[in-house]
């Protein structure tokens, strides 16, 4: 069943409810009350019907027009997603779990190393689809000015798989195959520099996830 969610002031809480409204067969109109608590936002739906219930998904729309603004970013790999659910049955029955929260919004990350062997250089790059975020199926990396490749080709390893790319002098792109990968790590040896090189160069990365967005990125590093 689908229905619309209203926020509303229809419970005795400081903060207003939510309102669920399921159309007919149901017909049925649930309160549920929110708190702020220490641990964060508690939705409690105390008037549930006694009806089997397979899953529940509360779907808020976000944007610059959306009720709700977060207070960390969802999208950093160290903030926790996960929720804590409490489940009670009309029979009394209580079923506690932990839920990850779906980020599908979130862009590729990528680390990038740049370092000097001798007169030979390596950039190594690790990039990675945010947790929960999109796979990635297109990746394009940009040396840093004055490095270009020498001898060798670039190693690139996609879910676990070793693929080839599309190289120039100074650039590379590589496609997963299937529908993308979750991470990709590329190794390219033995670069040549041109000229004197900085101690910081920028590395530039474009990549392309099944959202078909791209997200492009430019990386100062410290070379090593």
């Amino acid at each position: 069943m689908r229905g619309p969610v209203y926020f509303a002031f229809s419970t005795p809480a400081v903060l207003p409810g939510l309102l669920v409204y399921l159309p007919p067969p149901v017909d049925l109109r649930i309160d549920a009350t929110v708190e702020s608590t220490q641990t964060g936002v508690r939705n409690t739906f105390p008037t549930n019907p006694d009806l089997p219930l397979r899953s529940f998904t509360l779907a808020i729309d976000g944007g610059s027009g959306g009720l709700l603004q977060l207070g960390q970013d969802l999208c950093a790999p160290k903030t926790p997603t996960a929720i804590g659910v409490k489940l009670t049955s009309h029979s009394g029955v209580v079923r506690e779990f932990k839920q990850d929260l779906s980020t599908p919004g979130c862009d590729p990350l990528a680390n990038v190393r740049v370092v000097k062997r001798g007169r030979f250089f390596t950039v190594a790059a690790v990039l990675r689809s945010a947790r929960g975020g999109p796979a990635i199926t297109s990746a394009r990396l940009v040396l840093p000015k004055g490095l270009v490749s020498g001898t060798r080709s670039p190693r690139i390893h996609a879910g676990g798989r070793r693929i080839g790319a599309k190289t120039t002098r100074r650039a590379l792109t590589a496609k997963p195959r299937g529908a993308g990968a979750r991470r990709v790590k590329i190794v390219w040896r033995h670069l040549v520099a041109k000229r004197k090189l900085a101690r910081k160069v920028t590395v530039r990365l474009k990549l392309i996830d099944s959202r078909k967005k791209t997200t492009s990125l430019r990386l100062r590093v410290r070379r090593d």
